[in-house]
């Protein structure tokens, strides 16, 4: 009968077929012939008689084995053994492309894990934030219990505060994917006082004085109220590290403005400033320059501002001529946000790749298209079977 285009056979890592063929490296019908009778002789005739094979060679060494097997051709002349030579040196090229496969794959395993650690490491960050306000009012409750608005705003305060851990607990334990942002029409100025008023007493207490600025239009603008205190509490934080051991007066800056394009917040001190050295690694997870952070504030605000199709940029300029830290973040309007899932593919399923191509196939073709020597036509049909010995079943392609 007329072969196929192309196979695809299924071998069991039990299957005596592969320890009948690692026996011997290479069979064709006309070995076989010459081999004395034995049950493993049958057993290799009749895989080929099977799947209308001209000849089978397999992989040496201790990786899973790749069978190559050519099927007949339809003038039904024999293979030679430089032939068969030729497709045992190509099974050996298929075997390290495959053992790339699985290098990259354990590679892919220890960055997810990596990522469980960043994730846990920054939850921890983020949680400090509201346990440090809910902090704050708790120490200067019993000097201003009698007072009736301070016990209005601690008692909105732990509300919000408890509200926001939560919050950032389940946002947090997802952090391999970005966060689709929530827009909804918010007072921008309004969300930015609500903001620093989480972090002014901590500072006021340091010596360092908090001053505003907040010149955006008043009208509602669409973002993400979250995501905006996020920003300004990481960058007030920061900027109350780097001020904490500096001499003299100490003041941080924050004000907004309209822009074409939205609004832009920007928030500065007169602190010591940055050394050139981290100003290329700024927005790296775990660069800090203080030990009271962990390096991870100006990271999650640029994955914030990005989420947001916004932008949160080091003005270099500008701090040189301060003396100090000037942060610029750009809070684009609506029509310049782009949704998260056509920014960011989804993660593949395990065992794929975002292409759609399976990486066993990729490698394959890719060792084909480099080194399928002339010899072997590349019109030529082909099953190529990858038996992962000790894995419940075997893989083909």
């Amino acid at each position: 009968p007329e072969p196929p285009s192309h196979a695809l056979v299924h071998l069991l890592p039990e299957d005596p077929i592969i320890a009948d063929l690692q026996a011997v490296r290479w069979i064709t019908p006309e070995r076989l012939q010459r081999e004395p009778p034995s049950d493993a002789r049958d057993r290799l005739a009749a895989f080929l008689d099977r799947n209308l094979l001209s000849a089978a060679v397999i992989s040496e060494g201790s990786d899973p084995p790749v069978i190559l097997a050519p099927q007949r051709r339809p003038s039904l002349r024999p293979f030679t053994y430089p032939e068969i030579r030729t497709l045992l040196e190509f099974s050996a090229i298929l075997q390290l492309a495959l053992a790339r496969v699985r290098l990259v794959e354990t590679a892919m395993h220890a960055d997810r894990l990596s990522v469980v650690g960043i994730v846990g490491a920054t939850l921890a960050h983020e949680i400090r934030n509201p346990l440090h306000a809910i902090r704050t009012f708790a120490e200067m409750l019993p000097a201003h219990y009698d007072q009736p608005d301070f016990r209005q705003r601690f008692s909105h305060l732990i509300g919000n505060e408890v509200s926001r851990i939560d919050h950032l607990v389940s946002q947090l334990a997802q952090m391999a994917s970005p966060r689709r942002p929530s827009l909804a029409p918010v007072n921008f100025n309004g969300v930015v006082e609500a903001s620093l008023d989480l972090v002014r007493l901590s500072l006021e207490h340091k010596g360092i004085t908090l001053k505003a600025r907040l010149d955006a239009l008043p009208h509602p603008f669409p973002t993400d109220a979250a995501l905006v205190r996020q920003v300004i509490l990481n960058l007030c934080l920061n900027a109350g590290h780097a001020l904490a051991d500096h001499p003299g007066p100490r003041w941080i800056h924050v004000s907004t403005s309209a822009v074409d394009d939205g609004i832009r917040l920007t928030v500065s001190d007169n602190g010591p400033g940055l050394p050139s050295s981290v100003q290329a690694r700024l927005f790296q997870r775990f660069v800090s320059l203080s030990d009271r952070g962990l390096g991870l504030g100006l990271t999650i605000s640029r994955e914030a501002m990005l989420s947001l199709g916004g932008s949160l940029q080091y003005d270099a300029a500008s701090s040189a001529a301060s003396g100090g830290t000037v942060f610029h973040a750009r809070f684009p309007l609506p029509a310049d946000v782009e949704p998260a899932s056509d920014a960011t593919p989804a993660p593949a399923p395990a065992g794929t790749e975002p292409s759609g191509q399976c990486p066993v196939r990729q490698a394959i073709a890719s060792a084909t298209s480099s080194a399928l020597p002339a010899v072997l036509p590349r019109t030529s049909s082909m099953s190529v079977i990858s038996a992962t010995v000790g894995s419940p079943a075997a893989r083909a392609t």
